[in-house]
């Protein structure tokens, strides 16, 4: 890779880690354009552990990372989406690098898919506070490259399907115990894959490869991720171009009748969502939109069960 290629960045999640990162990337004089998502807004249990001021309490989190970059560096342009990564279509986050900093199972197992289908580099962040750990994994697109569900086995699937916090439907924006010191640390270290990445130092790259840095006991960890060939994710790219039509006059038949086949990432069209708790149930086509909830008790909403289930 050349400095050029990696001159847009799309960066998920503004919260502890992405706080910090996203001011080192303004610094880098390689990126000349960063896409920033995150649904939340910052509560004021953040302050102490990401990087922001008591002003920013109230305000999505994407905004005051937006103003910062563009305070560092006036010329770069910087594009702020409020939403969960998984709603978000896939042209839209088109970037020469995708870095992820979000604490999520189900989000980074969307991150993943959205890498490998728009065949770009993905770096993934994450920190332990209670055992002091920072980790840095690197995928790299290729015929036979790993991805990150490479390393999931059951247990990993199945805690994608679990609600947090504990004992509630909602999610919540739950407390971390991972310091600022931390966060900044693993920033840091992704600023860093990113310097690699763009001077390709080949055959040193950090090509599936997980670093992992233990702060109690000043150790370092670099575990190379190999590709699983029993990888429940089937690693295909995806040939993604802009349809021309106008959503407001378009119909369903129509666009049928021009593609062929709609297909939405992640998501499949239902004719009925039904709230698990109350009954409530909404009619209509429409798709099947992980995060949608009832608007009488904010459950989350399904599609009924097939008759023959």
């Amino acid at each position: 890779m050349t400095n050029s290629e990696l001159e847009h960045v799309t960066v998920v999640g503004c919260g502890a880690i992405g706080s910090h990162f996203v001011l080192l990337l303004a610094r880098m004089f390689q990126v000349g354009h960063i896409t920033l998502v995150d649904p939340d807004e910052f509560s004021g249990r953040n302050v102490s552990g990401q990087n922001i001021f008591p002003g920013d309490v109230g305000e999505p989190k994407v905004g005051p990372c937006a103003r910062r970059a563009r305070a560092v560096n006036p010329k770069l342009q910087v594009t702020a989406i409020r939403s969960a990564v998984e709603d978000v279509p896939l042209g839209t986050l088109r970037a020469d690098l995708i870095v992820s900093c979000v604490d999520s199972r189900s989000a980074r197992q969307a991150i993943n898919e959205i890498a490998c289908r728009l065949q770009i580099p993905l770096v993934d962040a994450g920190v332990l506070g209670s055992m002091g750990l920072v980790r840095v994994s690197v995928y790299r697109p290729g015929p036979d490259a790993c991805c990150l569900e490479c390393s999931f086995d059951d247990r990993d699937y199945a805690a994608l399907e679990a609600e947090y916090p504990c004992g509630t439907d909602l999610a919540e924006d739950v407390p971390s115990d991972s310091s600022s010191a931390l966060a900044s640390l693993a920033a840091s270290m992704v600023a860093l894959e990113c310097q690699r990445l763009w001077a390709d130092c080949a055959p040193n790259c950090s090509r599936g490869r997980q670093v992992t840095l233990d702060t109690r006991a000043y150790r370092v960890f670099s575990t190379e991720i190999r590709r699983n060939p029993l990888c429940k994710f089937d690693h295909s790219g995806w040939d993604i171009r802009p349809l021309r039509c106008s959503f407001t006059g378009s119909t369903v038949a129509g666009l049928l009748s021009r593609v062929g086949v709609i297909r939405v990432a992640r998501h499949r069209f239902t004719r009925r969502l039904v709230c698990p708790r109350c009954g409530f149930a909404v009619d209509g086509l429409r798709l099947d939109r992980p995060h949608s909830r009832c608007p009488r008790c904010h459950a989350r909403m399904s599609p009924p069960a097939p008759a023959n289930a």
